[in-house]
């Protein structure tokens, strides 16, 4: 299963208030633009999520947010135990703030989804996709921001 995951450009973006769980409220403006990451799922065998990158500084475990979608997917599907491997194709560049890893984790969920023949609503993907972005940042746990 293919799926491409589309780069954004911020046009703006401003911290609107602070929520109870200490998240930030964003007022946000956001553009796609035509650099994309490719992304390709198999289903197999191995009993876990594996990947693999273009890139050797691309993290392939857990840090990647699209093997921790994959993960969250399969847990809410209660098939924690599916084997699935992940190659990513990255064109968006690292850490440039175009939303690579976000991209890539949410074509992830498209794709399994897919997979799955549609098994999950938007409402359940978009509640994994929460999950995938909810680890606070260094700055964020300091109070920087």
């Amino acid at each position: 299963m293919n799926e491409k995951a589309y780069a954004k450009l911020n046009i703006s973006l401003d911290i609107s208030g602070i929520r109870e769980d200490g998240y930030h409220d964003l007022v946000m403006v956001m553009q796609t633009i035509d650099i994309t990451d490719e992304i390709s799922i198999e289903r197999n065998d191995s009993h876990t999520v594996t990947s693999s990158c273009n890139f050797a500084f691309v993290p392939t475990d857990e840090k990647n947010l699209a093997v921790k979608a994959a993960k969250l997917f399969l847990e809410k599907i209660g098939k924690s135990d599916e084997g699935v491997h992940i190659a990513l194709k990255k064109e968006i560049p690292t850490g440039a703030g175009m939303a690579g890893g976000s991209a890539d984790a949410a074509a992830v969920l498209r794709a399994m989804n897919r997979s799955w023949n549609h098994i999950l609503s938007d409402a359940e993907l978009l509640a994994i996709a929460e999950k995938v972005g909810a680890e606070k940042s260094g700055a964020e746990k300091a109070g920087v921001l």
